[in-house]
Order: structure tokens, then sequence, then C-alpha cells
């Protein structure tokens, strides 16, 4: 499978400390108490085109989504930030495109190593 493939890859030319794990295995499992710069995180998002579905500031700021960005956010990297914020402000009403994504998301929540060899990988590339 390419997500073995990709594992030996990672493996053989990513190198790691454990104490990067840990952190890692312990942010996933809670919520990341780190400061979020909203007007940074919020700049991809407000440079792209708007989709037909965005949610405006008003309805952003009313349904406190800054506070749900946080709850869900374990990004490692600016650009992770990014486009985490704009999947929120954008979001998605094709049962296909939802589809898709739902099963991208159970390859990264059924397969830990995977998952936490991407997250070294973008800890590491931000720090």
């Amino acid at each position: 499978m390419r997500e073995n493939k990709l594992l030996i890859i990672l493996e053989k030319y990513m190198p790691f400390k454990n104490n990067t794990l840990e952190m890692i295995r312990h942010d996933y499992e809670n919520t990341v108490d780190k400061f979020r710069n909203y007007k940074l995180i919020s700049k991809f998002f407000r440079m792209n085109k708007k989709e037909e579905y965005t949610l405006d500031d008003g309805t952003w700021n009313d349904l406190d989504m800054d506070s749900v960005y946080a709850k869900l956010d374990r990004t490692y990297s600016s650009p992770g930030e990014e486009i985490l914020y704009s999947m929120l402000r954008n979001p998605l009403i094709e049962e296909q495109e939802l589809m898709r994504r739902d099963k991208l998301i159970g390859v990264f929540k059924s397969n830990e190593k995977l998952r936490e060899k991407l997250q070294r990988i973008f800890y590491n590339l931000n720090f």
C-alpha cells in the first residue's frame, strides 16, 4: 500500500525525538492551549474567493467559531492553521465532498502511525 511506502520513506529520512511524539500524542487527546493570531490565521481565507456558503464575520462571531476552531486545532504549521480556518469558514454542503473528507479523516483516525509521522514532519518544519 502507498501508506506503507510513505512510512518507510519517512522513517528513513526523518529521524525524530521521542519527546516530540509524546507531545503530539498529548495534543491529539487534549485541547491545545496555545496563542492563536486569528488575524494571521484568517489571511488565506480572506485572500481567496469565497464559496457559495461562506460564514460571514457576523455569523462566525455569533457562533463563537474562534472557540470551535481552538477546540479542533491540532495543527503544527501556519499553512495548516490557515487551511483549517478556511475549511470552517467555507463548510462543505455537497454530500460527495463530505463523504470524501470523512473518508480521509477516517484514514488519519484509524492509522495512528501515519498520523503521528505526518504530525512530526509538520511540527519539525515549523520549529
